[in-house]
């Protein structure tokens, strides 16, 4: 387990204060399912998730993504 300084905890919190991650959050993992396609069987709910542009285009993957990406900040 990676024990922080309160230095560190201060430098990290200011850098992920400034993400948009209703922005980032869509478009990185959406590039993860484009390069990586076989992690496509895992979110077969979504619907079409067969190219580049059905995935950058799917609202709901986009919504979920963006939960994902705050989430993860969060823990």
């Amino acid at each position: 387990m990676v024990e922080w300084t309160e230095q560190e905890r201060a430098i990290i919190t200011s850098i992920y204060s400034h993400v948009d991650y209703d922005d980032i959050g869509p478009k990185a993992l959406s590039r993860c399912l484009i390069v990586y396609p076989w992690t496509q069987r895992h979110f077969s709910c979504f619907g079409n998730l067969y190219n580049a542009e059905a995935i950058m285009g799917n609202a709901t993957w986009q919504r979920t993504a963006s939960r994902c990406c705050t989430a993860w900040t969060a823990a």
